[in-house]
């Protein structure tokens, strides 16, 4: 794999990038490119493990790309007050997806590696296993926020 995942598209053409065997929507627009950065793609593959083998049959992995904050934010609200404090200083969103222009894929990335390096993947992989279930990519009959 490399260092980045992105896909780059034409005015107005929303892609689908395949990262680690799921689909993820990436809206790109103007010829913008999108991506994961590279420290964080250890933490989406680990993830997409944990997923593949814990809860395959929901498709947790074709979660549609605008439910990831109420995913994360979901979990965020179990996590104890200084857990969510350490996730949220780990995660640095604001700082690590500044020049995001659309869409959620930097902040989830992050908060899987706040989570991986916190030891919380496990417990937020479980959440998400008993949150979501989608029959198609971005086609879901359960995600937090519906």
């Amino acid at each position: 794999m490399g260092t980045t995942f992105a896909k780059t598209a034409a005015p107005l053409l929303a892609a689908f990038i395949t990262l680690s065997g799921h689909f993820a929507s990436v809206a790109a627009f103007g010829g913008e490119s999108l991506a994961v950065p590279a420290q964080n793609e250890h933490a989406w593959e680990a993830w997409d493990h944990k997923l593949a083998s814990i809860c395959p049959k929901r498709h947790v992995d074709w979660l549609y790309i605008d439910a990831y904050p109420d995913l994360y934010g979901a979990f965020n609200a179990t996590l104890s007050e200084n857990e969510r404090r350490r996730v949220d200083l780990v995660a640095s969103t604001t700082r690590n997806c500044a020049t995001e222009t659309m869409g959620f894929s930097c902040e989830l990335a992050n908060h899987l590696r706040a989570y991986q390096r916190l030891g919380l993947l496990d417990a937020f992989t479980a959440f998400s296993c008993r949150k979501v279930r989608c029959e198609e990519a971005a086609l879901c009959s359960r995600a937090p926020g519906q």
